[in-house]
Protein backbone atom coordinates (compact mmCIF):
# COMPACT_ATOMS: atom_id res chain seq x y z
CA UNK A 1 0.00 0.00 0.00
CA UNK A 2 2.93 2.75 -0.63
CA UNK A 3 1.86 5.91 -0.95
CA UNK A 4 -1.50 5.07 1.13
CA UNK A 5 -2.62 7.67 3.93
CA UNK A 6 -3.63 6.76 7.63
CA UNK A 7 -4.44 8.65 10.54
CA UNK A 8 -1.98 10.54 12.13
CA UNK A 9 -4.10 10.37 15.30
CA UNK A 10 -7.45 8.25 16.25
CA UNK A 11 -9.91 10.01 18.86
CA UNK A 12 -10.80 6.31 20.43
CA UNK A 13 -13.42 7.23 22.88
CA UNK A 14 -15.54 7.18 25.06
CA UNK A 15 -18.98 7.53 24.44
CA UNK A 16 -21.09 9.91 25.18
CA UNK A 17 -17.39 12.08 26.81
CA UNK A 18 -16.99 14.78 24.29
CA UNK A 19 -15.77 12.69 20.71
CA UNK A 20 -17.84 14.98 18.95
CA UNK A 21 -16.73 17.92 20.35
CA UNK A 22 -13.50 17.41 20.76
CA UNK A 23 -13.59 16.39 16.47
CA UNK A 24 -15.47 19.75 15.60
CA UNK A 25 -12.85 21.95 17.46
CA UNK A 26 -9.87 19.70 16.01
CA UNK A 27 -11.78 20.25 12.65
CA UNK A 28 -11.63 24.53 13.11
CA UNK A 29 -7.82 23.81 13.47
CA UNK A 30 -5.85 25.42 9.69
CA UNK A 31 -3.42 22.54 10.02
CA UNK A 32 -6.25 19.57 10.06
CA UNK A 33 -7.68 17.79 7.66
CA UNK A 34 -10.47 15.53 8.90
CA UNK A 35 -13.17 13.22 6.55
CA UNK A 36 -16.51 13.78 5.83
CA UNK A 37 -17.98 10.90 8.28
CA UNK A 38 -16.38 10.93 11.67
CA UNK A 39 -17.61 7.25 13.50
CA UNK A 40 -16.32 4.97 10.56
CA UNK A 41 -16.22 1.96 13.10
CA UNK A 42 -13.62 -0.11 11.52
CA UNK A 43 -10.78 -1.01 14.16
CA UNK A 44 -12.95 -2.89 16.23
CA UNK A 45 -14.64 -4.62 13.88
CA UNK A 46 -13.05 -8.28 12.94
CA UNK A 47 -15.28 -8.14 9.82
CA UNK A 48 -14.16 -5.09 8.88
CA UNK A 49 -10.30 -5.22 9.50
CA UNK A 50 -10.71 -8.86 7.30
CA UNK A 51 -11.18 -6.18 4.97
CA UNK A 52 -7.15 -4.97 4.91
CA UNK A 53 -5.44 -1.83 5.31
CA UNK A 54 -5.98 -0.58 2.00
CA UNK A 55 -9.67 -0.47 2.78
CA UNK A 56 -8.86 1.61 5.73
CA UNK A 57 -6.46 3.66 4.41
CA UNK A 58 -9.47 4.86 1.80
CA UNK A 59 -10.87 6.59 4.42
CA UNK A 60 -7.91 9.07 3.88
CA UNK A 61 -6.95 9.11 0.16
CA UNK A 62 -8.20 12.67 0.06
CA UNK A 63 -6.14 13.77 3.35
CA UNK A 64 -3.05 16.53 2.00
CA UNK A 65 0.08 15.42 2.99
CA UNK A 66 1.01 18.62 4.49
CA UNK A 67 -1.93 18.02 7.05
CA UNK A 68 -2.47 16.44 10.60
CA UNK A 69 -5.31 13.44 9.82
CA UNK A 70 -7.76 11.74 12.04
CA UNK A 71 -10.30 9.74 12.85
CA UNK A 72 -12.55 9.38 15.71
CA UNK A 73 -15.37 6.51 16.80
CA UNK A 74 -16.74 5.72 20.49
CA UNK A 75 -17.52 2.50 20.11
CA UNK A 76 -13.84 1.77 19.97
CA UNK A 77 -13.00 2.45 23.75
CA UNK A 78 -15.27 -0.39 24.85
CA UNK A 79 -14.15 -2.54 27.77
CA UNK A 80 -15.06 -5.59 26.09
CA UNK A 81 -13.98 -5.38 22.26
CA UNK A 82 -10.41 -3.12 23.35
CA UNK A 83 -8.35 -5.84 22.80
CA UNK A 84 -9.25 -6.12 19.07
CA UNK A 85 -9.17 -2.53 18.91
CA UNK A 86 -5.35 -2.14 20.61
CA UNK A 87 -4.54 -5.04 18.75
CA UNK A 88 -5.17 -3.62 14.80
CA UNK A 89 -3.99 0.01 15.92
CA UNK A 90 -0.56 -1.86 17.27
CA UNK A 91 -0.21 -3.53 14.67
CA UNK A 92 -1.14 -0.83 11.74
CA UNK A 93 -0.71 2.41 13.22
CA UNK A 94 1.85 1.63 15.42
CA UNK A 95 3.19 5.49 15.20
CA UNK A 96 -0.35 7.19 15.70
CA UNK A 97 -1.10 9.27 18.52
CA UNK A 98 -4.37 8.23 20.61
CA UNK A 99 -6.72 10.11 22.65
CA UNK A 100 -8.63 8.37 25.25
CA UNK A 101 -11.93 11.38 26.15
CA UNK A 102 -13.20 10.03 29.92
CA UNK A 103 -15.49 11.70 31.85
CA UNK A 104 -17.32 11.55 34.83
CA UNK A 105 -18.40 7.70 35.19
CA UNK A 106 -21.58 8.07 36.48
CA UNK A 107 -22.63 10.58 34.43
CA UNK A 108 -21.51 9.38 31.60
CA UNK A 109 -23.15 6.18 31.73
CA UNK A 110 -26.84 7.97 32.77
CA UNK A 111 -26.10 10.14 29.57
CA UNK A 112 -25.18 6.86 27.34
CA UNK A 113 -28.98 5.79 29.00
CA UNK A 114 -30.53 8.66 27.46
CA UNK A 115 -29.30 8.32 24.26
CA UNK A 116 -30.67 5.25 24.15
CA UNK A 117 -33.79 5.99 25.42
CA UNK A 118 -34.07 8.82 23.12
CA UNK A 119 -33.40 6.63 20.32
CA UNK A 120 -36.15 4.29 21.15
CA UNK A 121 -33.63 1.54 21.88
CA UNK A 122 -34.04 1.58 25.75
CA UNK A 123 -37.68 0.87 27.56
CA UNK A 124 -36.15 -1.03 30.64
CA UNK A 125 -36.05 1.06 34.13
CA UNK A 126 -31.91 2.41 34.58
CA UNK A 127 -31.53 0.09 37.20
CA UNK A 128 -32.33 -3.22 34.96
CA UNK A 129 -30.59 -1.91 32.01
CA UNK A 130 -27.62 -0.63 33.93
CA UNK A 131 -26.10 -4.39 35.62
CA UNK A 132 -22.55 -4.68 36.03
CA UNK A 133 -21.43 -6.09 32.97
CA UNK A 134 -23.98 -3.85 30.51
CA UNK A 135 -22.68 -1.80 27.50
CA UNK A 136 -24.24 1.41 30.19
CA UNK A 137 -21.00 -0.16 32.48
CA UNK A 138 -18.59 -1.43 30.69
CA UNK A 139 -18.31 2.05 28.76
CA UNK A 140 -17.28 3.54 31.99
CA UNK A 141 -14.64 1.18 32.53
CA UNK A 142 -11.81 3.26 31.29
CA UNK A 143 -9.01 1.49 33.91
CA UNK A 144 -9.87 -1.69 31.69
CA UNK A 145 -9.60 0.41 28.31
CA UNK A 146 -6.27 2.20 29.40
CA UNK A 147 -4.47 -1.37 31.06
CA UNK A 148 -5.27 -3.17 27.45
CA UNK A 149 -3.79 -0.33 25.28
CA UNK A 150 -0.94 -0.22 27.93
CA UNK A 151 -0.49 -4.62 27.24
CA UNK A 152 -0.76 -3.80 23.26
CA UNK A 153 2.65 -1.47 23.75
CA UNK A 154 0.64 1.76 23.07
CA UNK A 155 1.82 3.70 26.05
CA UNK A 156 4.07 6.16 24.80
CA UNK A 157 1.39 7.27 22.27
CA UNK A 158 -1.86 7.54 24.41
CA UNK A 159 -3.46 10.69 25.68
CA UNK A 160 -6.43 10.98 28.58
CA UNK A 161 -8.10 13.90 28.40
CA UNK A 162 -10.84 14.55 31.10
CA UNK A 163 -13.73 15.97 29.27
CA UNK A 164 -14.58 18.05 32.75
CA UNK A 165 -11.11 19.62 31.86
CA UNK A 166 -11.47 20.16 28.17
CA UNK A 167 -14.43 21.66 28.59
CA UNK A 168 -13.64 23.61 31.73
CA UNK A 169 -13.58 27.27 32.68
CA UNK A 170 -9.87 27.27 31.81
CA UNK A 171 -7.97 25.97 28.20
CA UNK A 172 -4.91 24.20 29.96
CA UNK A 173 -6.34 20.44 28.43
CA UNK A 174 -7.26 21.86 24.80
CA UNK A 175 -3.47 22.96 24.70
CA UNK A 176 -2.29 19.37 26.07
CA UNK A 177 -5.16 17.86 22.93
CA UNK A 178 -2.92 20.36 20.48
CA UNK A 179 0.49 19.30 21.81
CA UNK A 180 0.08 15.72 22.24
CA UNK A 181 -0.82 15.81 18.42
CA UNK A 182 2.05 18.44 17.20
CA UNK A 183 -0.02 21.03 16.61
CA UNK A 184 0.45 24.98 16.85
CA UNK A 185 -1.64 26.40 19.95
CA UNK A 186 -5.12 28.24 18.71
CA UNK A 187 -7.72 29.72 20.60
CA UNK A 188 -9.95 26.66 22.27
CA UNK A 189 -13.22 26.91 20.52
CA UNK A 190 -16.33 27.42 22.74
CA UNK A 191 -19.11 25.38 21.82
CA UNK A 192 -19.97 21.70 23.03
CA UNK A 193 -21.67 19.72 20.70
CA UNK A 194 -23.81 16.52 20.79
CA UNK A 195 -25.21 17.09 23.97
CA UNK A 196 -27.99 14.23 24.97
CA UNK A 197 -30.32 16.77 27.31
CA UNK A 198 -30.65 19.09 24.13
CA UNK A 199 -32.17 16.70 21.28
CA UNK A 200 -35.40 15.46 20.82
CA UNK A 201 -36.92 11.60 21.40
CA UNK A 202 -37.46 9.29 18.20
CA UNK A 203 -40.68 9.18 17.10
CA UNK A 204 -41.86 5.86 15.40
CA UNK A 205 -41.37 7.26 11.86
CA UNK A 206 -37.63 8.51 13.03
CA UNK A 207 -37.13 5.89 14.63
CA UNK A 208 -37.98 3.23 11.11
CA UNK A 209 -35.51 5.82 9.29
CA UNK A 210 -32.93 5.61 11.33
CA UNK A 211 -33.03 1.16 12.04
CA UNK A 212 -32.64 1.26 8.10
CA UNK A 213 -29.67 3.72 7.32
CA UNK A 214 -32.04 6.59 6.06
CA UNK A 215 -31.61 9.23 7.96
CA UNK A 216 -28.82 10.97 6.20
CA UNK A 217 -31.24 10.48 3.32
CA UNK A 218 -33.93 12.47 5.57
CA UNK A 219 -30.77 15.18 5.93
CA UNK A 220 -31.14 15.52 2.16
CA UNK A 221 -35.02 16.71 2.35
CA UNK A 222 -35.41 20.95 1.74
CA UNK A 223 -34.87 22.42 4.87
CA UNK A 224 -38.57 23.81 4.94
CA UNK A 225 -40.19 20.32 4.43
CA UNK A 226 -37.61 18.93 7.26
CA UNK A 227 -38.98 21.70 9.75
CA UNK A 228 -42.94 20.88 8.68
CA UNK A 229 -42.10 17.48 9.21
CA UNK A 230 -40.28 17.34 12.40
CA UNK A 231 -43.14 17.02 14.98
CA UNK A 232 -43.84 13.59 12.81
CA UNK A 233 -40.53 12.59 13.58
CA UNK A 234 -39.22 14.18 16.81
CA UNK A 235 -40.93 14.44 20.04
CA UNK A 236 -39.18 17.63 21.37
CA UNK A 237 -42.01 18.18 24.26
CA UNK A 238 -40.88 19.23 27.57
CA UNK A 239 -42.92 16.86 29.33
CA UNK A 240 -41.09 13.90 27.71
CA UNK A 241 -37.64 15.47 28.10
CA UNK A 242 -38.47 15.72 31.89
CA UNK A 243 -39.61 12.62 31.95
CA UNK A 244 -36.71 11.16 30.24
CA UNK A 245 -34.76 13.19 32.63
CA UNK A 246 -36.31 11.73 35.72
CA UNK A 247 -35.61 8.19 34.59
CA UNK A 248 -31.88 8.72 33.86
CA UNK A 249 -31.20 10.48 36.85
CA UNK A 250 -32.72 7.31 39.10
CA UNK A 251 -30.92 5.54 41.55
CA UNK A 252 -28.37 2.92 40.10
CA UNK A 253 -27.55 -0.33 41.84
CA UNK A 254 -24.76 -0.37 44.65
CA UNK A 255 -22.52 -3.03 42.66
CA UNK A 256 -22.57 -0.18 39.84
CA UNK A 257 -21.36 2.32 41.67
CA UNK A 258 -18.62 -0.01 43.26
CA UNK A 259 -17.59 -1.32 40.47
CA UNK A 260 -17.33 2.62 38.77
CA UNK A 261 -15.44 3.95 41.60
CA UNK A 262 -12.94 0.88 41.58
CA UNK A 263 -12.32 1.61 37.96
CA UNK A 264 -11.85 5.34 38.88
CA UNK A 265 -9.41 5.03 41.47
CA UNK A 266 -7.44 2.02 39.17
CA UNK A 267 -7.50 4.62 36.35
CA UNK A 268 -5.44 7.32 38.64
CA UNK A 269 -3.07 4.59 39.27
CA UNK A 270 -2.54 3.89 35.49
CA UNK A 271 -1.64 7.47 34.65
CA UNK A 272 0.03 8.42 38.44
CA UNK A 273 -2.56 11.27 38.96
CA UNK A 274 -5.37 12.16 41.44
CA UNK A 275 -8.73 10.94 41.14
CA UNK A 276 -10.46 12.56 38.28
CA UNK A 277 -13.58 12.30 40.35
Amino acid sequence: MAGSRLPDFVIIGAMKAGTTTLWRWLEQHDAVWLPEGKEPQFLDDPDRVGLGIDAYAAHFADAPDERVTGEASANYADAKTIDVTAATIAAWLPAARLIYLVRDPVERLRSHYRHEVQRGREARPLAEATAVGSPYVSRSCYADVVRALHRHGLRDQLLVVSFEELTGPDDEEWHRVLAHLGLAPVDRPGAAYNRSAAKGTYRPAMRFLHDRGLVDVATRVPASLRRRLRGVAIDDSEATSEAITAASNQTLPAGVIATLDDQASELAKLLSRDPLW
